[in-house]
């Protein structure tokens, strides 16, 4: 049946004898019981088209609606916040907020006017540019100031930055604003530090002839010295820029180690005699072995690598008499599965525990599954226990084992799985109906005989309907809704999961399924920048407010000083999905 609700002037005046402030007092009041059923609860649904206004003025508290405010001509109202002397955006978003700004000016002034904008300096009227408007001085006459401040690093330039020493016409960032003449951080600052892609190096002989003299004997020595600022600036400290000579750090310190790529071993048979003779029982003490530093170095630490065609596994080069399992001889299928079935054990664990106690015999495999796949038929064959593998069962028809299971009384999917484990449930009743008898199966009401129906058989309610009765219930978020649902006072015609269910009937969100008014990410997207203009705000933003990390990001965006019309979390809102040729899609 469909309610008829009062006609617009009559639920209004009706809602005004209320006296309500606000739209969380209306919703209280919804949620109350004490609305009579002819007023609706979301009003700007019911009268769209009717008379709405926005809440101020269903309410009756004058406030209007931010669509429907006429705000005043730019000029006007600039000279008004130049007036209170207002220097920076927190304080004014503290104005904003703090009930003070007259509603005909917007708080968020960069959108209402768009085409007036000039940055908050003129807004507020503290003189200060937006980088975007901003004419910085040409590149050789701000070098040149640059130069006498004396600088010594870029750690130095950004304190500086940070200072407001700075002139207004020298640029915080002159990597970006002087890209064409930018020859690095040295030439800016007058240290003559050299950019690496300028750089010119000495020639390889002679490079090296330097640095045998200082007589390193590791690469962390080389690493230490190459940050201590002592090496001169025409030796690389990535001496592989000369790939041409590059024999290793062993020819470059002079240690006289020659690097792995360029090392001759011993062949196969004098390699392994020799680690015969060392008496090491495992592939631990061998690698303790390559560690200490007694390991010839004609001898390789990866053995497996160095002698490929000839390597048999750890036990021969070590002379364990361990065969690797590669080249192992197993007994055949019977003969192995007889001698384990007189172990008598009950179960993949124990097989496991006794595997690992070695007291297994070499040519009985510990994965048997894969060294016997054609013979296999399961652990319950394997061990002797009669149990017999899922993919070898012979189950009841549908119908018998349906029947079997209606007489258990079992009221949920827990209850099942319960039963399942408790040993009770017969080998030939599958522990897993969906799979087994999928052409059958229609859920586990029709299972377990609770009469419940699978949500792909369910005929739910019509959207409206639906929508209509979850919004008498008053939940405030998707988790009252989630316990709600648990809590099986739920209609089983109305779905657990709206969302899939109504997706081209009429959803558009949680806020508008429970009545809270909340709008969903894609609704709010639609109020946002495109994210190329939004990404250039940012930045700008970042350079003003020394923004660094994504934790720096949502401090800003606490404080107020990210507008409305950039999201705080920009990676909900453009995804890939919805980024297109920097328009929103």
């Amino acid at each position: 049946m469909v309610k008829k609700f009062r006609d617009f002037e009559s639920a209004r005046k009706h809602v005004h004898c209320l006296g309500f402030k606000s739209w969380k007092e209306w919703a209280k009041f919804c949620n109350s019981g004490k609305k009579p059923q002819d007023i609706p609860s979301n009003p700007n649904r019911t009268y769209k088209n009717k008379g709405w206004r926005g809440m101020g003025d269903w309410l009756g508290t004058g406030r209007i609606a931010n669509q429907n405010m006429q705000y005043r001509d730019f000029e006007s109202a600039r000279i008004f916040v130049h007036r209170l002397g207002l220097k920076s955006v927190k304080e004014w978003a503290k104005f904003s907020n703090s009930g003070k700004k007259p509603e005909d000016i917007p708080g968020a002034p960069w959108g209402t006017y768009k085409k007036q904008w000039k940055g908050y300096g003129d807004w507020l009227g503290t003189g200060r540019i937006a980088n975007f408007n901003m004419q910085f001085l040409d590149f050789k006459p701000a070098r040149i100031f640059v130069h006498r401040l004396g600088l010594k690093s870029r750690e130095e330039w950004i304190k500086y930055c940070k200072s407001d020493k700075k002139p207004q016409d020298i640029p915080a960032n002159p990597l970006q604003t002087y890209k064409k003449q930018w020859k690095g951080w040295g030439d800016w600052l007058g240290t003559g530090r050299i950019a690496n892609q300028d750089m010119q190096y000495r020639d390889f002989e002679s490079a090296r002839k330097h640095v045998h003299r200082l007589g390193f004997k590791s690469q962390n020595e080389w690493r230490e010295y190459c940050k201590s600022g002592r090496k001169p600036q025409d030796i690389p400290a990535v001496p592989e820029v000369y790939k041409k000579q590059w024999k290793g750090y062993g020819d470059w310190l002079g240690t006289g180690r020659i690097a792995t790529f360029n090392m001759q071993y011993r062949d196969f048979e004098s390699a392994r005699k020799h680690v015969h003779r060392l008496g090491l029982k495992s592939q631990e003490e061998w690698a303790k072995f390559c560690n200490s530093g007694k390991k010839p170095e004609d001898i390789p630490g990866t053995p497996w690598g160095t002698y490929k065609k000839q390597w048999k596994g750890m036990g021969d080069w070590l002379g364990t008499g361990r065969i690797a399992n590669f080249n192992m001889q197993f007994l055949d299928f019977k003969p192995a599965r007889k001698h384990v079935h007189r172990l008598r054990l009950k179960s993949q664990n124990e097989w496991r525990k006794y595997c690992k106690s070695g007291k297994k015999p070499q040519d009985i495999p510990t994965n048997p599954a894969r060294t016997y796949k054609k013979q296999w038929r399961g652990w319950g064959d394997w061990l002797g226990t009669g149990s017999i593998a899922p993919f070898n069962m012979q189950f009841r028809d549908f119908e018998s084992a349906r029947m079997y299971v209606h007489r258990l009384g079992l009221k949920s999917r827990e209850e099942w799985k319960k039963y399942c484990n408790s040993g009770k449930k017969p080998q030939d009743i599958p522990a897993d109906p969906a799979t087994t008898y999928k052409k059958q199966w229609k859920g586990w009401g029709d299972w377990l005989g609770t009469g419940r129906i699978a949500p792909q058989d369910m005929q739910f309610r019509h959207f409206e309907s639906a929508r209509m009765y979850v919004h008498r219930l008053g939940f405030k978020s998707q988790n009252e809704w989630r316990k709600y649902c648990k809590s099986g006072k739920k209609p089983q015609d109305i779905p657990t999961n709206p969302a899939t269910i109504y997706k081209n009937e009429g959803w558009k969100g949680f806020g508008d399924w429970l009545g809270t008014g909340t709008k969903s990410t894609r609704e709010i997207s639609k109020n946002y920048l495109p994210f190329k203009e939004a990404r250039e705000q940012v930045r700008l933003l970042a350079k003003k407010y020394n923004l660094k990390n994504w934790n720096d990001y949502q401090n800003a965006v606490k404080k107020g000083l990210i507008p409305k019309n950039i999201p705080s979390y920009p990676n909900h809102i453009y995804s890939k999905n919805r980024v297109k040729n920097g328009k929103k899609i």
